[in-house]
């Protein structure tokens, strides 16, 4: 179908580039809708297009680019780009009930109720509100996120953003690197929680409510795939475990982790001999522990911890327990 006029609902393959114009809006699908490979649609501000409960998949190219007083809204229904489209498609100034993309997109100054970004799309100044998942080599900066950010796999950067449900990175072997956010939770969850992968965690403030941990590392070491953090010159404050340390490889240094109910908690273990009893597994040194009901817990079975050159004072019943 070639799209120039809007005046009817329509679906099916669109197989001419064509401008989706105000002057035609609303643009509305009747069915599942696809944009043919090497075919680009432009869609101008001020447009709305109805997806009615379809979807909109884009094989080719879809540049959305709206204005802070012209926005482009996209209802009721999902906006896929595949991993066959072209990287030239721009999410920019939209209101988006759901994004999902495979491909490499520029997405900026959005809101979308759900996203999940993956290729080496970059996100920038956008909201999100119901559900965020983060794939491949995407980039989340400088964002406010409403929902629990889900990262699957690749490699992952999220950086300078105010996340308010916290991260779950769950990677079957990626990485991720969490760097200078503000970071919250709306339940009981991790304000991150990292298992199966690496994790380089850094500078960022993490406020929890007293109901939840501040991180989380663990994983199970017979699985085969290791978790390994870097936790560096974060400030945790307000959760009822700072850090938890659990079948893991991890470095803790230069943090502060003031007014929780417990600052870290150590509680590693080999399994299967893996990794074999008596290894190092964790590295503390250079951390301020400081006025938390208990500083620092260590239970150990089997491995050992480094805990060195740790300022740990004013802990209401314990600077250190040894457990277990």
């Amino acid at each position: 179908i070639d799209i120039v006029d809007a005046a009817d609902s329509f679906h099916g393959i669109i197989s001419s580039s064509a401008t989706w114009t105000k002057t035609n809006s609303p643009y509305t699908l009747d069915g599942p809708t696809a944009v043919a490979s090497g075919v680009t649609i432009t869609v101008e501000p001020g447009v709305t297009v109805n997806l009615n409960g379809y979807y909109l998949q884009v094989n080719g190219t879809l540049i959305a680019r709206g204005t802070e007083s012209e926005k482009i809204y996209f209802n009721n229904g999902q906006v896929i780009i595949t991993s066959s489209a072209t990287s030239n498609s721009i999410f920019e100034n939209t209101v988006t009930n759901s994004l999902q993309t495979s491909a490499t997109v520029k997405i900026t100054k959005n809101t979308f109720n759900k996203l999940s970004a993956g290729g080496s799309s970059t996100i920038t100044d956008t909201e999100v509100i119901e559900t965020c998942t983060l794939s491949d080599s995407a980039q989340l900066k400088s964002n406010n996120i409403n929902a629990r950010i889900v990262v699957k796999r690749g490699s992952v950067e999220i950086s300078n953003n105010r996340l308010n449900d916290g991260i779950h990175c769950d990677m079957g072997g990626g990485h991720v690197t969490i760097t200078n956010n503000e970071i919250r939770n709306r339940n009981a969850y991790p304000l991150i929680l990292v298992a199966g992968g690496d994790a380089d965690i850094s500078n960022n403030r993490l406020i929890g409510d007293n109901t939840a941990n501040g991180i989380t590392i663990g994983g199970s070491y017979h699985s085969g795939i290791q978790t390994n953090a870097k936790i560096i010159e974060n400030q945790i404050s307000n959760c009822k475990t700072a850090l938890s340390l659990s079948f893991c490889w991890a470095e803790v240094k230069r943090n502060a982790i003031c007014n929780n109910d417990l600052g870290i908690d150590i509680a590693i273990g080999s399994s299967f001999n893996i990794p074999a009893p008596g290894t190092n597994a964790i590295d503390i040194e250079y951390n301020t522990v400081a006025k938390n009901v208990v500083g620092v817990q260590f239970q150990p079975d089997g491995l050992t911890a480094t805990i060195s050159n740790n300022n740990m004072q004013d802990n209401t019943d314990y600077n250190f327990r040894l457990a277990g």
